[in-house]
């Protein structure tokens, strides 16, 4: 597309050049119309402005009212993740979907990736505001003795690709996050460590295998501390918490 619009622009600049050039040579505006096939108007115009491009042109007649265009925004802020499609739809709009994505470009709203988080409920997030504020004023010599331990896990899911239509910097907004529920039928789980100057990955583990002892004392080795494994994730909405020796969730000290 940009290759036959670039070749059709240098067509119309040879053109005009070639009008001012036989004007230049002395010949009648009409025998320069007569010899191109083209208006004397052509001509003229060719010869009032020293630009051979294209000169400018005012904005088409927009297709859409403003009453169409406050609906369509208002669309896109009741249901981020839906698509331009199912908006132009449900509004019976006669526009192209591109209409639709114009309108919103306008507005400043975006098709953007949304942020993909677990689901939390009330009491997951009242939890975690309560350890954050717990620990917030700990000094630097307390956590260089915790261990920090997390498992990703890689699950599959029948959703597929997934969009909303937001402003810039509000990606975390709650509207604009899909919550990920997991289903159980998970690919594989990996566990990984981090202390104050150590971080790595630990180990692979497949989660349809039940964690045995012989499990649990291969990655004590691996470890060389005494740790416990959490809750297998397809089984539970609660966060996953690993600990280490008795201490409590998210309180795991080396001794």
């Amino acid at each position: 597309m940009e290759a036959r619009r670039r070749e059709a622009r240098e067509k119309r600049i040879g053109f005009r050049g070639r009008i001012v050039g036989m004007h230049e040579a002395g010949q009648y505006i009409r025998t320069i119309a007569n010899n191109l096939g083209i208006s004397t108007k052509t001509v003229l115009r060719s010869e009032d402005t020293d630009w051979y491009g294209n000169l400018p042109r005012g904005r088409p007649p927009r297709c859409t009212t403003p009453a169409q265009r406050r609906d369509i925004l208002q669309a896109a802020e009741a249901d981020p993740q839906t698509n331009a499609v199912a908006i132009r739809e449900s509004l019976h709009l006669d526009v192209s979907e591109r209409t639709v994505r114009r309108v919103l470009h306008e507005a400043g709203v975006h098709h953007r990736t949304p942020a993909n988080k677990e689901f939390l409920t009330d009491q997951h997030r009242e939890g975690r505001l309560r350890f954050a504020q717990q620990y917030v004023d700990k000094p630097e010599e307390f956590w260089k003795r915790v261990i920090w331990t997390d498992v990703k896990t890689f699950s599959s899911s029948s959703h597929g690709r997934r969009h909303c239509w937001r402003r810039n910097d509000t990606r975390y907004s709650p509207e604009n996050v899909f919550h990920v529920a997991r289903s159980g039928h998970v690919t594989v789980n990996i566990w990984g460590s981090g202390a104050f100057r150590d971080m790595r990955m630990r180990r692979f583990f497949h989660p349809s295998r039940s964690l045995s002892s012989k499990t649990l004392l291969d990655c004590q080795h691996i470890v060389g501390e005494t740790v416990t494994f959490p809750r297998d994730v397809g089984q539970s909405k609660t966060p996953c918490l690993l600990g280490s020796g008795d201490a409590p969730p998210l309180r795991a000290t080396l001794s």
